[in-house]
């Protein structure tokens, strides 16, 4: 599972007394930072952790006799928030009072808040808010409204449609709900004796991502029968689909085949089966291309090196050969 971790905010307040004098005195002072770190496997923000990583309390002039009430809640769209509440916390005037304190003494970890089962495709958001309270002060509260996006797709099809590709044979690729690897929908090719075969699209801009060298790109392809062959091109140099690098998944003939062009260039031998998603991870090296193609269950079946520094960027595309049923999903930058 990869994690990575957003800072949201950082900062301090200092809050005043109510008492009535020449000058209200600081009797309360708040730090804090908030990240939040999403789960990112496979695709979808689907949980997501929120982490009071320098949250420290500082309390003066208060009623030492009278306990400090804390509350931290989680507020995501659409679902009921989640809290966490500490009331009547003892302390001591002028001491720093962080999270470690706080679980010390009343029980409760206030150092995260986390939702799990989020069901988010690309993005969510909501608010984070921090309620400190005491009788010699009124309640004081931070608030942080969030979002969180995916920035690493190159394209899960959870947009429904084919806007991006601007070239090649968009009527015979659809947007379909099943079999979908992750998130609610998949690409489908269709190559029949009707239409013919060796169907493709490209994509010459519009999406959120084109993968160039540096990049490591993970995506899953499917065939739906034994002559099926899904094809993922990368590195394209113009709208066509031989312009540039591809992977496939042949198998027929029982081989995972990368080209640069028309030229099949290295393979892996293996016993493909129908209706499986098999995982393809591609790094594009400084001075190769190397990819490697797993099981589902994570288990590797091969790799394929092949040295070249031709192209450095480019378009992408997908082509489906010979069969109606590949399936691709999840295609997103490592």
């Amino acid at each position: 599972m990869e994690r990575r971790k957003f800072l949201l905010a950082s900062g301090s307040a200092v809050l005043a007394g109510n008492g009535i004098g020449l000058l209200q005195r600081p009797v309360l002072g708040l730090e804090f930072e908030l990240s939040a770190t999403p789960n990112r496997d496979p695709s979808n923000v689907d949980s997501i952790l929120i982490e009071f990583t320098d949250l420290k309390i500082m309390p003066n002039y208060l009623d030492e006799s009278t306990g400090i009430d804390i509350k931290a809640e989680l507020d995501i769209e659409n679902r009921k928030p989640v809290e966490k509440t500490v009331s009547g916390l003892s302390f001591n005037n002028g001491e720093i009072i962080d999270a470690d304190t706080i679980k010390r003494r009343s029980g409760e970890d206030l150092s995260f808040l986390s939702v799990d089962e989020l069901n988010k495709s690309t993005s969510l958001g909501g608010d984070i808010r921090i309620l400190v309270s005491h009788p010699d002060i009124s309640d004081k509260s931070y608030q942080k409204r969030f979002t969180i996006s995916q920035t690493n797709i190159i394209d899960n099809f959870e947009r429904g449609d084919l806007s991006p590709y601007d070239s090649g044979y968009t009527e015979n690729f659809s947007i379909v709900s099943s079999p979908v690897y992750e998130g609610s929908y998949a690409l489908k090719g269709t190559t029949d004796s009707s239409v013919g075969p060796n169907k493709w699209i490209v994509s010459t801009g519009g999406l959120q991502n084109y993968p160039s060298r540096g990049d490591s790109i993970e995506l899953r392809m499917r065939g739906t029968n034994g002559n099926a062959q899904p094809r993922f091109m990368f590195g394209l140099q113009d709208s066509s689909w031989d312009s540039g690098y591809s992977v496939n998944l042949d198998i027929s003939d029982g081989k995972a085949i990368f080209q640069k062009q028309t030229n099949n260039l290295r393979a892996i031998n293996h016993s493909f089966s129908s209706d499986i998603w098999y995982r393809y991870v591609i790094d594009w090296l400084s001075d190769r291309i190397r990819t490697t193609v797993y099981k589902p269950d994570g288990t590797e079946i091969g790799v394929m090196s092949y040295t070249d520094q031709a192209f450095d960027s480019g378009n992408i595309g997908f082509r489906a050969d010979h069969k109606e049923g590949p399936y691709w999903d999840g295609v997103r930058i490592l």
